[in-house]
């Protein structure tokens, strides 16, 4: 029999609505799997994974800028100053100024607020026959708390989450998934430079009026001689807004999307809230934000059996790791009970996400409080619209009609 023939492209649609089972086929037979018409190349078993993440000499993060950003930054010239594409020893100096907000203390700290905002929302839409749990809270939430953590002013919430979805769309345009029109184009490059400008204004309000928030901590770090630009300010606030609301929001809709699709466990939690913490982990094991992680070769790496040459563009992908049999036994299978150690879901080694806490814990308190008002929901699979993103994965509405407690 001969070998099976592969194609598995990353931005085709079905792969985008469910890359599980492609991803499968690339770990049993192309496990470093290069994409021809792309010019990349994807790792998909969890050891190799793993490795390539470790490896930050071999394994660059420099082209993330260059596959995302593209000409959508609100910040001209910040390719190559986010902490995202920097390797050691400069991603250590970035990130060393922001990681005091994100320590165990610091965001238990955060628990209150974030359980005086889910309680305010689902007492809101409780009664109401149907809602959309994404909007009311799967992306409400995220961007609430971590604009409170940034010093964004309340009554300006709204308008820097437009801006952030904005960009998080553009960036289809950038990696080529879509070709923008004109209008799309135009509207898109406005949507920045007002994003680019208030970014500016926030910076020189928290430099006359400083606070305890995060842009005025990197205000201050720069102004008080730390090694840290201002352009460097402006990209690293643009880089923690990006990164600290979309991905959370992306594993808040997945973690209902996983229990209704699973009633059984869903049942089971309500009997046992003891499992919170390790179903929230199982939810990003088996459906979690991050499909794939970009990184460029620095020389050539034998991978698998594969010599990977250098400057080859990598997609890294966290949730084939996350499905490798040889470490998740049975990995279609959600099992809030199972043993999730070693998951990827956040990156591992000098690159894993600084957010994963904070993440993490408002998942958990949305869960808890999901399971004290509700004894279930029912929901019509055929109205979700998941977002077409090929490298996060979540949902962008998700209708529910609740069933109270």
């Amino acid at each position: 029999m001969s070998a099976p023939t592969i194609d598995f492209n990353p931005f085709a649609d079905e792969v985008i609505e469910n890359p599980y089972p492609g991803l499968a086929m690339l770990r049993e037979s192309a496990p470093v799997y290069e994409v021809e018409s792309l010019g990349m190349r994807i790792i998909s078993r969890y050891d190799d994974v793993v490795a390539a993440l470790r490896d930050t000499e071999s394994f660059s993060s420099s082209i993330i800028d260059a596959s995302f950003a593209g000409d959508y930054t609100p910040v001209p010239g910040s390719a190559g100053n986010n902490m995202m594409a920097k390797d050691p020893p400069e991603h250590q100096r970035l990130r060393r100024l922001v990681s005091r907000a994100f320590t165990a203390k610091s965001v238990a700290a955060m628990r209150d607020d974030i359980s005086a905002f889910v309680g305010a929302a689902i007492a809101r839409v409780r009664d109401e026959p149907e809602w959309d749990f994404v909007e009311e809270i799967g992306k409400a939430l995220p961007v609430n708390i971590f604009f409170k953590m940034l010093g964004v002013e309340p009554d300006m919430y709204g308008q820097a989450r437009k801006w952030s979805d904005q960009l998080m769309a553009a960036s289809r345009y950038t990696v080529g998934r879509q070709i923008p029109t004109p209008e799309e184009d135009a509207y898109t490059r406005q949507a920045m430079k007002d994003y680019g400008n208030y970014l500016e204004y926030l910076v020189g309000l928290r430099r006359k009026d400083s606070g305890e928030d995060l842009v005025s901590g990197l205000v201050q770090a720069a102004d008080q001689g730390e090694k840290l630009t201002h352009l460097e300010v402006l990209t690293m606030i643009h880089l923690l807004i990006g990164a600290g609301t979309e991905s959370t929001q992306k594993l808040i809709s997945n973690t209902l999307l996983a229990f209704l699709n699973h009633p059984d466990q869903y049942r089971m939690l309500r009997e046992d809230r003891s499992l919170v913490p390790n179903a929230i982990q199982e939810v990003l094991r088996f459906d979690g934000p991050a499909v794939f992680m970009a990184r460029i070769t620095t020389r050539d790496v034998e991978m698998a059996g594969t010599v990977i040459p250098a400057q080859s563009p990598c997609l890294i992908s966290f949730a084939s790791a996350n499905h490798d049999e040889s470490k998740f036994p049975d990995p279609t299978r959600f099992d809030i009970t199972r043993d999730t150690s070693g998951l990827v879901a956040f990156g591992h080694g000098l690159h894993r996400c600084l957010g994963a806490p904070l993440a993490t814990l408002e998942g958990t308190v949305v869960l808890e409080h999901l399971l004290d008002n509700f004894t279930g929901f029912e929901w019509d699979p055929s109205r979700v619209v998941r977002d077409d993103s090929f490298f996060i994965r979540g949902l962008n509405h998700l209708p529910v009609t609740p069933i109270l407690a």
